[in-house]
């Protein structure tokens, strides 16, 4: 996702935010300083033409989700390779969130997540994923900012929300390459 023309920051946009174009039923992430600013970015996403890749990152995604074994292995792997919003928004959509899961967050786009998924995915290094989630479901990024955590793991930092990379970093193709 590249920087705003008009944002004095050199990393994300603070100025992106989840729109939705009526007229075509797709959401994209638009600047809020249009016309001024109109960088745009998609999250349509065609389930009907996934890659190889995002089948495998489907099947590792369900396992983090719904599994309670291999957490470390399938965290490890969405850590390092889960940065499609796109695509993350299309698997909220999916089976993989059960509605027996306690207090789902139903998101802008449809989407439905858990708190504590949405912390571990507001962990992930890619930008895109990070504005997605706190775009999409404000209830659970409110709790993020309220400092609500998650303790499933003993290699993350959880005063600072900081991953140890190296502990997660064995894992990060291990699904991948099957």
């Amino acid at each position: 996702m590249n920087t705003c023309k008009l944002s004095s920051h050199n990393t994300i946009c603070p100025n992106l935010m989840l729109r939705y174009a009526g007229e075509t039923g797709v959401y994209f992430w638009g600047c809020s300083l249009f016309p001024e600013c109109d960088k745009t970015f998609s999250i349509d996403f065609n389930p009907n033409n996934l890659t190889e890749f995002e089948k495998k990152m489907y099947h590792v995604f369900y396992c983090f989700v719904n599994l309670n074994s291999f957490l470390m292995a399938t965290y490890g792997t969405t850590y390092f390779n889960l940065n499609n919003a796109a695509l993350l928004d299309y698997m909220l959509r999916s089976e993989i969130i059960r509605d027996n899961k306690s207090e789902l967050e139903k998101g802008r786009t449809g989407a439905r997540i858990f708190y504590d998924l949405y912390y571990y995915l507001m962990l992930l290094p890619a930008d895109a994923i990070r504005i997605y989630l706190k775009t999409n479901f404000p209830k659970s990024y409110g709790l993020f900012e309220e400092g609500k955590k998650s303790i499933i793991f003993n290699d993350i930092d959880y005063n600072n929300n900081i991953v140890n990379e190296d502990a997660f970093f064995q894992y990060k193709d291990v699904y991948l390459n099957y």
